[in-house]
C-alpha cells in the first residue's frame, strides 16, 4: 500500500493515514512511504495544467517527480488510498505495481457529482484497478455511469477511543477544522 504521508501532510488527509495504520496493524500489509525528488513540485504543476485540458493526455499515467520504487515480491492486494483524483499520479511512482499485484483496489475518498467532468480525462486511471470505492455515496452512481465500471461506497470511520483523552478529559476546543482541500 503506497502513502504519501511523507510529502502530503495536510489535515484533512488524517482520517486516510490513520485507516493506512489500521490495516498494516491488522494484516500483513507493506506500507511504501513514496516520497519527493528534487524539482518535484514543478513535474507536478507541468503535470496538472495539461491534465485539464488534453483530452488525448496519458499524463495520468505519468510519475510527478517522486522517487520511484520496485516492488520486491508479489502480492495479493495492492490498495492505493487517496484523498481525491489529484493523488491519483502519485501511484505511478510505483514501477510495474500491477505485475506484482493479483488485484488492485482504489479507494477516492472524496470526489462530488459536480466535479467529475473536471476529472474526465483522468477516468482512464481507474481502469488499472479492479476495485474503486467512494468515501462519497452519492457520487457512486455517477463515477460508475462516467468510467463505465462499477464503483462502490466505502465509508469513513474514526477509532473514537483511541484519540479519546478519557480518562482526563480535556477542554473541549477546536484544535483543527479543515474544509476541503483546495
Amino acid at each position: 500500500m503506497p502513502t504519501w504521508r511523507n510529502f502530503k501532510k495536510n489535515a484533512h488527509r488524517c482520517g486516510l493515514y490513520e485507516a493506512q495504520d489500521v490495516l498494516v496493524e491488522i494484516d500483513d500489509v507493506d506500507l511504501i512511504r513514496l516520497d519527493t525528488s528534487w524539482g518535484a513540485w514543478l513535474n507536478e504543476y507541468w503535470l496538472r495544467t495539461p491534465l485539464y485540458y488534453d483530452r488525448f493526455s496519458k499524463l495520468i499515467f505519468t510519475n510527478p517527480g517522486l522517487r520511484k520504487v520496485r516492488l520486491r515480491k508479489n502480492y495479493e492486494v495492492f490498495i492505493a488510498v487517496c484523498a481525491s483524483f489529484l493523488d491519483l499520479p502519485y501511484i505511478n511512482a510505483v514501477e510495474r505495481w500491477r505485475d506484482h499485484c493479483k488485484i488492485g483496489v482504489c479507494w477516492l475518498d472524496e470526489l462530488w457529482v459536480a466535479g467529475i467532468p473536471n476529472y474526465k480525462y483522468w477516468l482512464p486511471a481507474l481502469t488499472q484497478f479492479d476495485y474503486v470505492f467512494l468515501g462519497t455515496r452519492g457520487t457512486v452512481s455517477a463515477l460508475s455511469h462516467a468510467a463505465n465500471r462499477t464503483c462502490y461506497w466505502l465509508p469513513g470511520g474514526v477509532d473514537a477511543l483511541r484519540f479519546s483523552s478519557f480518562p482526563d478529559p480535556a477542554a473541549r476546543v477546536v484544535d483543527v477544522y479543515s474544509i476541503g482541500c483546495k
